[in-house]
């Protein structure tokens, strides 16, 4: 059974092209949320395995999103996608519970490789 991602992204091209990469890859994305409050009510609904969060979204930062998914008790693996690469915004993002911090831009080989290793972490 393929696993399912949720794609919290407010960038068409974004959200586009990493529901191409995942259902390339056999993953199932079980639906794209633009905003935070799409993304919680998302989050609780389908239960994905993993979500990606964008750090800047319109009505909500990513980390704070991401603590408030924790609080929720939404169980999936999260992975915080953002163009900020500043070492305190990762932190930030780490300690609010995401499993891993990608920077924009990134290789496709790289999205993957992280993908894989928090889905495959216990």
């Amino acid at each position: 059974m393929s696993k399912c991602i949720l794609i919290v992204e407010d960038s068409v091209f974004e959200r586009t092209l990493l529901k191409k990469v995942f259902e390339e890859e056999g993953y199932n994305v079980v639906a794209v949320a633009t905003n935070g409050e799409m993304a919680m009510d998302m989050a609780l609904e389908f239960v994905p395995d993993l979500i990606t969060v964008d750090n800047l979204l319109p009505d909500v930062l990513g980390v704070d999103l991401v603590r408030d998914m924790k609080a929720e008790g939404v169980k999936a693996k999260i992975i915080m996608i953002s163009g900020v690469n500043m070492e305190r915004e990762i932190e930030k993002a780490k300690t609010a519970g995401a499993d891993a911090y990608i920077v924009k831009p990134y290789e496709r080989a790289e999205l993957l490789g992280i993908v894989s290793s928090v889905l495959n972490k216990v």
